[in-house]
């Protein structure tokens, strides 16, 4: 959770006490500013990490931002698991000469074969890493990797996302302020 500290509300107010509602505005724009930054940071973190892609993580993240009646923001990632095919995978099309294993990255630094995996692409366009569930032909089931949530659980990411936003409430309400003053100056 991320908070303003009495002190920098305190500073706000008495700066800003001519200019009517000027301290909402200012806190609901420094608010909205460090949820913007610590989507970005997220998936910044998450992709030091793992080897899933920007846009792949940012769908998931919704902010409901701060209005001046109701001065918080939320920042949530909801989705399901991710295929595989979204993490590094070789090879990444499908091969029908292929006699070699598929190879998986995840994790940065980590990663390895997956035995009787293959990359084929479905009827409706999508190409996937799959592995047949019996001895016959059909049926196949695709392989997943973990969801983005998970991946911006872990206690390294989520840290580093709370710390970030609390650096830019500080830095972004100062910034509102003077933005304020040099207005209701003019």
């Amino acid at each position: 959770m991320i908070t303003v500290h009495a002190e920098d509300l305190m500073r706000a107010r008495e700066l800003l006490q001519c200019i009517p509602g000027g301290v909402q505005q200012a806190v609901m724009r420094a608010i909205n500013r460090a949820a913007d930054s610590s989507k970005t940071a997220a998936s910044k973190k998450v992709r030091e990490k793992y080897t899933a892609k920007n846009r792949d993580i940012l769908s998931t993240i919704r902010i409901r931002k701060a209005s001046t009646g109701n001065l918080s923001a939320v920042v949530t990632s909801m989705g399901g698991v991710l295929p595989l095919s979204k993490f590094q995978v070789r090879p990444s099309a499908p091969d029908p000469r292929r006699k070699t294993s598929i190879v998986v990255r995840v994790k940065k630094g980590a990663g390895g074969t997956i035995k009787h995996a293959f990359v084929a692409k479905m009827g409706s366009g999508h190409v996937g890493v799959f592995h047949r569930v019996g001895t016959s032909r059909f049926p196949v089931e695709q392989n997943f990797g973990p969801s983005v949530p998970q991946m911006l659980g872990s206690e390294s990411v989520s840290k580093h996302i709370e710390a970030r936003a609390q650096e830019q409430i500080v830095l972004r309400l100062e910034h509102e302020i003077g933005r304020l003053l040099d207005k209701g100056a003019k």
